[in-house]
């Protein structure tokens, strides 16, 4: 008689489990019945990343390299622009007074002066003479060469008055003698340009511009 309570007891509790255990397995099926049922949530729109930033770095990057390459391509104009700022002026030579061979070859462009290369001197100098029987006087300007033996040619009357004028200023500058302008220690041919003289019987009056 003193096991009966206890097989009561073991009973109760097989009862409690089995019971248990159905309702677990009824929210189980019903868990999933609603995820059968219910449809899955939307994924979440991925963020839009805006472009304009790297457009603007790029725009930048563009712009220093543009500004480089002006840089570097700006170095040899300004080297010449220096350069040339410091290169003696050699005196146009005429032509015809260089050697054939020559004419038309490209010469080397000195960097320092040389003080050998010199511009005509005049050294004799003769007034012209007023034309007899010429009623007017004023400046006759001139233009000639000075060759490479001191001696006055091509003499061109740039301007006279008159031509009496003009013709008696030319017989004075053809009788001029020079020195000869000088390029490495040796004498050219050069043209002077744009010498005045006084034509008048007052006293002679040459100067140049």
């Amino acid at each position: 008689m003193s096991d009966a309570p206890d097989d009561d007891m073991f009973a109760d509790m097989v009862g409690a489990a089995e019971r248990a255990s159905r309702e677990r397995s009824v929210r189980d099926r019903l868990a999933r019945l609603e995820a059968d049922i219910m449809p899955a949530p939307a994924p979440a729109p991925a963020p839009i990343q805006s472009d304009r930033k790297p457009r603007l770095r790029q725009r930048a990057l563009h712009r220093r390299i543009a500004i480089i390459l002006l840089v570097i391509l700006a170095i040899p104009v300004v080297r010449a622009v220096i350069s040339s700022d410091d290169t003696p002026q050699r005196p146009p030579a005429i032509e015809g007074s260089e050697p054939r061979e020559l004419q038309g070859v490209l010469k080397p462009v000195r960097t320092w002066p040389v003080a050998s290369d010199t511009l005509p001197i005049r050294l004799v100098t003769v007034p012209p003479r007023y034309p007899v029987g010429e009623t007017e006087e004023g400046i006759v300007s001139v233009d000639f060469i000075v060759g490479a033996d001191g001696r006055t040619r091509d003499i061109i009357v740039v301007d006279a008055p008159t031509p009496a004028l003009g013709d008696a200023a030319t017989d004075a500058v053809r009788q001029w003698r020079y020195s000869p302008a000088r390029v490495d220690g040796q004498p050219i041919a050069r043209r002077v340009k744009t010498v005045r003289l006084y034509v008048g019987p007052e006293t002679p009056d040459i100067r140049r511009e």
